[in-house]
């Protein structure tokens, strides 16, 4: 996979095209720790990596974050 974009979104955050296809939002740091480049390529194990560590556990903790602060459930 080939990054062939990478577009700032706002305070400090980068959209990520692959293969010209939006794939992932990263904030800063993120892209700086697994050297985002655009023109490089992107293996398939930093891809995973990425998709695993650091979108999985940001989606899990806004997940309970929202059920922290409020019911989500008519029950």
């Amino acid at each position: 996979m080939r990054i062939t974009q990478i577009e700032e979104v706002g305070k400090g955050r980068y959209n990520i095209f692959l293969d010209g296809e939006p794939a992932f939002v990263l904030y800063k740091k993120e892209a700086d720790r697994y050297g985002l480049r655009m023109g490089e390529e992107l293996d398939e194990m930093t891809y995973q990596e990425i998709l695993h560590d650091v979108l999985g556990t940001r989606s899990k903790r806004y997940c309970m974050n929202l059920l922290k602060t409020m019911d989500r459930t008519e029950w």
